[in-house]
């Protein structure tokens, strides 16, 4: 099942290379996720970097590197080992107590979901651990390509994601932790005798040992959040920026296309204008076109040769036409400023910038391929424990005690579902907003009369993948009209579940 294979991905840059902000926002994660083995990749040092799945295989070697493994002969995870044990245990425990509760008769809805919180809360981490654990290989190469991308990136543009948003999500993760522990802590000392949502069917004295283990459980199931939530929601957030940072290269070479094209068509009309003598009848039918003696280097015209008597007709004709061109100020493109001079010298620059975005695209598709998986079985469970937590508590009855427990638990999933639909639908309209970008200034070309080949070819290329992101296994890409989706599901259940 397991390989005897030693996989590295680089972590962290020395002072040569460029700063490492993926080890910046995933430092604290990793280390909270090793310590309760949910995580079984370590860091290790290492100045081997071929073979590694970077494609250019030169530019690894401009820096050192920190590194990933994980290897079952030098460093087994034996504490992954563990938790992945203890994950599947309690999984089945608690998957056995449902169904028994289930099939007795005269007890309540809330006695027969008291087991299902746990079951829904492990699953996404047990998936999760053996995932990681049989693909960590794939892992590591995520890791690799992810840093190979970002060292490019970094010396290409400016590109530098959020810091706030790791911190405030590991805060935020810690938080729900933290007081998940307390609230079962409480419970259990305000009536350590009652079954209800402790799904603990264990007769005493086993059934004080068993509140301990998942009492501490709790800990080892957040932190297993921290993988198959905060990492994925980590890796969106600086796809999504590499996306806007490539976008804003593109718009800001194209927009030179533009000015040039429009230079070009601009200087074309002048040397096409004609007055007629409807248009300007105070000028004198002897006015003459105006000749250039003498032309700045930029394209500036200095000053033109005029006869005498044509002078007065077009000051005389200036007070009654005030739209009249300037002359003066007219710029005409010069020969070394066209649009076919400023697009083939960018050429390679845009050609720099189009391999970026595919490499982008193929760091989706490399996450894509890993976690994809996870997160439909995430948006899966976290829809039915919704759904299947509200049932004790819309059929609560007067008189009875609040199933405060199972509303509390569904509150986790509630807040927790916006975070996990918006943030990989970033990567969507990141995406997207290459190929609006692209028309948008490809339409300004063809109306100044200029096609692209090259551009109609990258438009053909944006419309193939036009549903390109962060997909549930194949399912569906996810957008933000996916956290309407699961809004709109959610409600329609909560209210058959009151008429009912």
């Amino acid at each position: 099942m397991f390989q005897k294979t030693r996989n590295v991905a680089p972590f962290v840059s020395n002072e040569k290379s460029s700063p490492s902000y993926i080890e910046r926002d995933l430092c604290w994660i990793f280390t909270i996720s090793r310590i309760f083995g949910v995580w079984p990749l370590r860091n290790r040092k290492t100045t081997n970097t071929k073979n590694l799945g970077c494609k250019d295989s030169k530019e690894p070697n401009a820096f050192g590197v920190f590194c990933q493994e994980m290897t079952w002969r030098s460093w087994p995870p034996y504490v992954c080992v563990l938790t992945t044990l203890f994950f599947s245990w309690s999984v089945g425990y608690h998957t056995t107590n449902t169904a028994i509760l289930f099939m007795k008769a005269n007890i309540s809805v809330s006695a027969r979901l008291e087991s299902l919180p746990w079951v829904g809360c492990l699953v996404v981490p047990l998936a999760c651990n053996i995932l990681i654990m049989v693909k960590g290989g794939e892992a590591a190469a995520l890791l690799w390509s992810w840093r190979c991308l970002e060292v490019k990136v970094c010396r290409s543009m400016t590109c530098r994601p959020t810091v706030r948003f790791s911190i405030a999500l590991l805060i935020f993760y810690c938080i729900m932790a933290v007081i998940s522990f307390a609230v079962l802590v409480g419970q259990f000392f305000n009536s350590s005798d009652s079954s209800i949502y402790y799904g603990n069917l264990a007769p005493p004295p086993w059934s004080w040992m068993l509140h301990m283990l998942q009492h501490f459980g709790v800990l080892v199931v957040w932190s297993g959040y921290l993988i198959s939530e905060a990492f994925m929601l980590i890796i969106n957030h600086h796809i999504s920026d590499y996306y806007i940072a490539v976008d804003k290269g593109i718009q800001k070479l194209m927009n030179t296309w533009v000015s040039a094209a429009q230079e070009e068509h601009l200087g074309h009309s002048f040397n096409h204008l004609e007055i007629s003598k409807e248009q300007s009848p105070l000028i004198s039918r002897k006015f003459s076109k105006p000749v250039i003696s003498e032309a700045s280097g930029d394209g500036d015209i200095k000053n033109f040769k005029f006869k005498q008597e044509d002078i007065s007709p077009i000051k005389d004709a200036s007070k009654n036409f005030p739209a009249m061109i300037d002359f003066i100020s007219m710029r005409v493109s010069p020969p070394g400023h066209s649009y076919e001079n400023v697009e083939s010298q960018s050429r390679e620059e845009f050609n720099r910038l189009w391999n970026l975005y595919e490499e982008i695209d193929d760091l989706v598709d490399q996450f894509n391929r890993l976690f994809s998986l996870i997160l439909l079985l995430t948006f899966s469970s976290y829809l039915l424990m919704v759904c299947g937590l509200l049932v004790p508590v819309m059929k609560a009855k007067h008189g009875e005690p609040f199933p405060w427990g199972y509303f509390g638990n569904a509150i986790f999933y509630i807040a927790r579902i916006p975070l996990l639909v918006l943030g990989p639908s970033r990567v969507h309209e990141s995406c997207t907003g290459l190929q609006e970008t692209i028309a948008k200034q490809y339409t300004r070309l063809v109306v100044q009369g200029k096609r692209c080949r090259l551009l109609e070819a990258v438009m053909d290329r944006l419309n193939v993948t036009v549903n390109h992101g962060i997909s549930a296994f194949g399912f569906f890409t996810i957008k933000r009209e996916t956290l309407l989706t699961f809004s709109s599901i959610v409600a329609s259940y909560v209210v058959i579940m009151l008429q009912s």
